[in-house]
């Protein structure tokens, strides 16, 4: 006997997170959703699964692997999103007079499904009609359920609704049997944020990751977390992330992987893998996802543009830097920006040093512009809208020459206003007709700046080079990023 697990529901009654990940690969208490289902498989013994899945398929094969970590063997199947399971049975030509058992593995069932199956085996020819809590919990045992594969189609039926449609006969032959626990559909906000309510007060019932540090509370941590200081909520706490002392978390709180919390406060949430809080919000009955907020109670969805608020951690590399050692600033819901983070402030010494060198320069831009003259150069000046530190666009000039220290300084104009720094990244573009994808998400903290590696030694380089090297100088003084652009001039 093995089990078919159906995971290709489409998941847009949770719009907008699945456009993150489907509701399977959807993490509570920081595990994903089919994991529970693949638990629970383990505990009543089985060794081998064929999971079904539509869009997602690929990342369902990536995170599960071959199901070594449970003793199973997964099989995976590609199906149209929210397909019948009769018209997946019938692609599959499996044989539906077999003892198969038929479970959907993208919804939460807090029941052992043993009991389950020892009934189906007792009675063989007896469709047995499983009730957890008043719900269809979504499991099927072929072949007596053969005529009542509807049930497992999502959204699911309840029981009495889907035994209506099949006549009394069938009725008649067919037994109810109550399951103990709690069920979870996971098909609005709420329902996410009751299931991890539910986990985190009865982690004994779950294998959830990572050590239990507090044994006055449900409190577990996966690896290199970084609490400074006691926490009094019960939850879990994902690898690589970081809390700040004065954070304050209480309630039921899952935080993801990658995770950077601020001196914030935060209440019976939920905040998703790579994702960063700044300072001075109060988060209560949330789920945050990278950039979007969502009100569990109300349903209202928020996207924040705006990276001291909150922010996606992108790449583990970037992440594990920018957790260590950059904080996002004071800021609020509503969106008003209450200032820089400290790293993209621009110091009084900047702006003297950029008025000198203004100054000092003048005489060598205006030969440089006079010498474009003289050989009859069309465009002096090259003109172009790019980022700057203040999330807003300014319009850059550089001057049309070769030397690429000269090309940049008319630029030092924008340090004495404090929209660029003398020393950083070079400012993305964000002309319409640009290369670079204005939309794509930016880099929490990146501090663009007139003079850096990019402008000074490159020429048009690929993107994924221009983060690599970035990446070297992200968390340098100004003076250390000076020192080390001189020494790569050398």
């Amino acid at each position: 006997m093995q089990a078919i697990i159906f995971a290709n529901r489409n998941g847009n009654e949770l719009a907008p997170l699945n456009d993150y990940f489907c509701p399977a690969l959807m993490k509570v208490a920081n595990k994903a959703v089919v994991e529970y289902t693949l638990d629970n498989l383990k505990q009543a013994g089985f060794s081998r699964a064929t999971l079904v899945a539509a869009n997602d398929i690929s990342k369902l094969k990536d995170h599960l692997q071959d199901g070594s970590r449970w003793g199973i063997e997964i099989d995976y199947v590609l199906s149209k999103p929210q397909e019948s399971v009769a018209s997946v049975l019938n692609k599959l030509k499996l044989d539906t007079n077999t003892k198969n058992l038929l479970i959907r593995g993208d919804m939460i069932i807090a029941a052992s499904i043993s009991e389950y199956i020892e009934l189906c085996q007792h009675m063989p020819s007896t469709f047995i009609s499983a009730k957890l809590n008043g719900a269809n919990p979504g499991i099927l045992m072929l072949p007596a359920a053969k005529e009542h594969l509807s049930m497992l189609d999502w959204p699911l039926t309840a029981n009495h609704q889907a035994a209506a449609t099949c006549g009394s006969t069938v009725e008649k032959a067919s037994v109810s049997q109550i399951l103990h626990g709690e069920c979870f559909y996971l098909d609005n906000f709420a329902s996410i944020i009751a299931a991890n309510r539910y986990i985190l007060t009865h982690p004994l019932k779950f294998t959830l990751s990572g050590r239990q540090v507090n044994p006055n509370k449900n409190q577990w941590l996966e690896h290199q977390v970084h609490l400074t200081s006691p926490q009094h909520f019960n939850g879990s706490v994902g690898a690589f992330s970081h809390i700040d002392a004065n954070a304050k978390i209480s309630g039921y709180v899952s935080l993801g992987q990658h995770t950077y919390v601020g001196e914030s406060s935060i209440k019976d949430s939920i905040v998703m893998d790579n994702t960063s809080i700044g300072d001075g919000l109060n988060l209560d009955n949330m789920i945050v996802v990278e950039n979007t907020l969502i009100n569990a109670i109300s349903g209202q969805v928020v996207t924040i543009h705006d990276d001291n608020i909150i922010a996606a951690v992108n790449s583990p590399t970037l992440q594990g830097q920018h957790l260590a050692h950059q904080k996002p600033t004071a800021a609020h819901i509503n969106g008003e920006q209450t200032g820089l983070n400290p790293s993209q402030r621009v110091s009084a010494g900047q702006k003297l040093c950029s008025l000198m060198l203004l100054l000092l320069s003048l005489p060598v831009m205006v030969i440089s512009i006079f010498q474009g003259i003289m050989k009859g150069q069309r465009n002096i000046w090259i003109s172009y809208k790019a980022q700057d530190n203040q999330s807003g666009s300014i319009k850059m000039f550089e001057l049309n020459c070769k030397n690429p220290l000269v090309r940049h300084l008319p630029k030092l104009q924008h340090v004495l206003s404090g929209k660029l720094q003398l020393f950083g990244a070079a400012p993305e573009l964000t002309d319409k007709d640009a290369s670079f994808d204005s939309s794509a998400p930016q880099k929490p903290n990146k501090r663009y700046g007139v003079f850096g590696p990019v402008q000074l030694f490159l020429n048009k380089p690929p993107k994924e080079e221009v983060d690599l090297i970035e990446l070297e100088y992200a968390n340098l003084s100004q003076w250390g990023y000076l020192q080390k652009l001189l020494a790569t001039r050398s």
